[in-house]
């Protein structure tokens, strides 16, 4: 999605590119053509038919140089905004950047973690197991341990509860413990 945008950012630009340098030619020719009157003017002979010329050309003359100050003033903005579109696609290339580095390093880490998810992930109900039948003396099966988590996030969830009750014992309303069994993420 940011490649496109990009794309369609560089479309715009070389647009802006294309008609800055428009401008410049059409500048240029103009130029030429006041150049070409001047010298137009000079060799003529007849001096009535060179008056009634050389109005029609100072007319041309002074059209065609108001006619290059637009353009010089539309140069001017033309440049203006190149160099503005030029600096905002340079930050937003560095935006791309640094976006795209942080994509490859998180990219790495999750993979990292997938790794390690994957080794560890057998490995971590069968320890429990092992610890809590260290702990109590007796082999446990993991069902056995996980029954046991249960009673003892259960007996939290009742103790939770009372406490909210203002300590008068057991909660009898379903629908509180339901509650805060969501809230401590538990089943049941």
């Amino acid at each position: 999605m940011e490649q496109k945008r990009l794309a369609k950012l560089w479309d715009a630009f070389k647009k802006q590119e294309d008609d800055y340098r428009a401008v410049e030619r059409e500048r240029d020719d103009l130029w030429a053509r006041v150049q070409q009157l001047e010298k137009a003017t000079a060799v003529l002979g007849d001096p009535q038919q060179t008056a009634v010329r050389l109005n029609t050309l100072v007319k041309e003359n002074e059209r065609l140089r108001a006619d290059v100050g637009d353009l010089g003033t539309r140069l001017e903005e033309y440049r203006t905004l190149f160099n503005a579109e030029q600096e905002r696609l340079a930050k937003l290339y560095k935006v791309y950047e640094d976006t795209e580095a942080k994509l490859e390093t998180t990219v790495k880490e999750l993979e990292q973690w997938h790794r390690w998810w994957e080794k560890h992930n057998e490995e971590l109900p069968q320890k429990a197991a092992q610890e809590a039948s260290k702990s109590t003396g007796a082999k446990l099966s993991a069902k056995q341990l996980a029954q046991r988590q249960y009673a003892a996030q259960m007996k939290q969830v009742r103790k939770r509860a009372s406490k909210q009750k203002g300590g008068k014992g057991p909660v009898k309303n379903r629908t509180a413990a339901r509650k805060l069994r969501a809230e401590l993420g538990l089943k049941g």
